[in-house]
């Protein structure tokens, strides 16, 4: 059976001033769980009578006596009182402190035993397991002490070593969940260069390490859109730190660098399967916005979670509604001689639907054409552009096609009226075009009616309400459409709602 890692260890309230004062680095015990155990919470003996606070464990090693009372005067602990809590016991564990911290009110014992009838104090330790009213109340008190005195940090993660244990640990933790989790999707999530080159909305990545004093308790990268928005993710616990109620923390500061950040809204996904991370994501104050099927797995869907951090300026700005013939739809090509009036139309029109472009996003729509005819793999983000004329060659609606992995495709859809006749007669072509991807999606803002509802018709289905996810006045529907087969070369997969 595993052992809970946290405990409640009984100290005298001396020992426990020491302990906070980072004077004594060290406690010294003749029995305890074993190096699984990561947290300490100190019950404080008689006069205090309660929980004041806890400790991170650096390591926890069980040494000979001779050995311990060598190290412990670099501990703080003189070698005279090592050896008379010993007597002639000839092996101790001697337990390295890392980071200790004060709760801001003590926990007494006696509120914990209404919650517990059948706590008890503490000889010398006892477990605290997870999902008891007793731990929730510990972790609430310890997580609500870390984000006060501001210690838990995020920090830019450089070590190699570091690196290669997240790399290693989103394997371990998302691989399961999500198609074509390789060597080339962890390399992009440490490319940080990456994000001022070819992606569509994208302004910086950073990858930290999130660290509990000096002592790392596990990873996350932040990626900043240019639409003022923070997206968060893969974001990992070490192991050791897992199922204790420290995701609550790490929440806090992901926030708060969010807001730091002047992001306007924070979001992340996470798969369906994974009730645990949902939980804990709806705990730390994001919503469900949208369900995506079957995405970037075949057989797995994906939540979309977000939270309004403040109000930004209003940009909606209003299309006419409109029903206009389109002669043909047409894939523009980098060497094409319309290429440059597409993307300025393109370019002219993205406020409309979605945020207004970035200085470099011309350069970057044109790479990632280039990077299409190439056959670039879907890391690089490779894009296409589909267009609906009318009968005189005027674009009539533009569509960009982003390949995405697991074999999918990202569209933005931007007209200069909302014409959800011209959007449909490229949306109906995306597949064939395309090279049959597994899944196409898309938003849309939700007062361009005429566009939703043809996207409808066109087989999308509504997996979601995104609340302003570009602009604070504007929200979206999600649409997706998934074909029961995926990139066989041909349109004539059968297309699933």
């Amino acid at each position: 059976m595993k052992r809970p890692r946290a405990i409640l260890l009984s100290i005298r309230p001396e020992h426990a001033k020491e302990i906070y004062a980072g004077k004594k680095r060290s406690e010294l015990r003749k029995s305890f769980p074993g190096p699984e155990t990561r947290i300490v919470f100190l019950y404080e003996t008689t006069p205090v009578e309660s929980v004041t606070g806890a400790f991170f464990i650096r390591e926890s090693r069980r040494l000979e006596v001779s050995e311990i009372k060598r190290r412990a005067s670099e501990a703080g602990i003189s070698a005279v009182r090592a050896a008379r809590y010993f007597g002639d016991r000839p092996r101790g564990w001697m337990v390295d402190i890392d980071t200790a911290v004060r709760f801001e009110e003590p926990v007494s014992f006696r509120s914990l035993a209404t919650l517990n009838h059948y706590l008890t104090v503490p000889q010398a330790f006892s477990y605290l397991t997870p999902y008891e009213s007793t731990t929730h109340v510990l972790m609430t008190e310890l997580v609500r002490a870390l984000v006060a005195k501001k210690m838990v940090q995020l920090r830019h993660l450089r070590s190699g070593k570091r690196q290669q244990e997240f790399a290693t640990l989103i394997v371990e933790t998302v691989g399961d969940s999500y198609a074509e989790i390789d060597a080339d999707f962890i390399e992009q999530v440490f490319d940080q260069d990456q994000a001022g080159r070819a992606p569509f909305s994208t302004a910086t990545k950073t990858v930290y390490e999130i660290v509990v004093g000096e002592m790392c308790i596990g990873y996350t990268c932040l990626t900043k859109k240019h639409y003022s928005a923070l997206k968060s993710g893969p974001t990992v616990l070490r192991p050791q730190f897992r199922g204790v109620g420290l995701g609550r923390a790490v929440r806090e500061v992901i926030e708060a660098k969010a807001m730091a950040e002047g992001a306007r809204k924070l979001y992340c996904t996470c798969p369906a399967d994974r009730q645990d991370v949902l939980r804990y994501l709806v705990e730390g104050g994001l919503e469900i916005e949208a369900r995506l099927r079957r995405h970037l797995a075949v057989g797995r869907d994906e939540y979309v979670l977000g939270k309004i951090l403040r109000e930004g300026e209003e940009g909606r700005i209003e299309l006419r509604q409109a029903r206009r013939r389109v002669a043909r739809v047409v894939r523009i090509e980098a060497g094409d001689e319309r290429v440059n009036g597409a993307v300025e139309y393109f370019l002219a029109w993205l406020k409309a639907w979605y945020f207004a472009p970035h200085a470099s996003m011309r350069e970057d729509i044109m790479e990632g054409m280039k990077l299409a005819e190439a056959n670039a793999p879907a890391a690089r983000k490779p894009k296409e552009m589909l267009v609906a004329l009318s009968p005189r060659g005027q674009f009539r609606a533009v569509v960009l096609c982003t390949r995405k992995r697991s074999d999918m495709v990202k569209m933005n859809v931007v007209s200069d009226a909302d014409d959800g006749h011209a959007i449909r007669a490229i949306v109906d072509r995306v597949h064939a075009e395309l090279g049959a991807p597994r899944r196409v999606y898309c938003t849309a803002p939700t007062h361009m009616m005429s566009t939703c509802r043809h996207l409808r018709d066109a087989g999308m289905r509504v997996e979601g309400f995104l609340a302003a996810p570009f602009q604070s006045d504007v929200d979206h529907y999600c649409f997706g459409m998934n074909w029961a087969s995926g990139n066989h070369g041909t349109g004539s997969a059968k297309a699933t709602r």
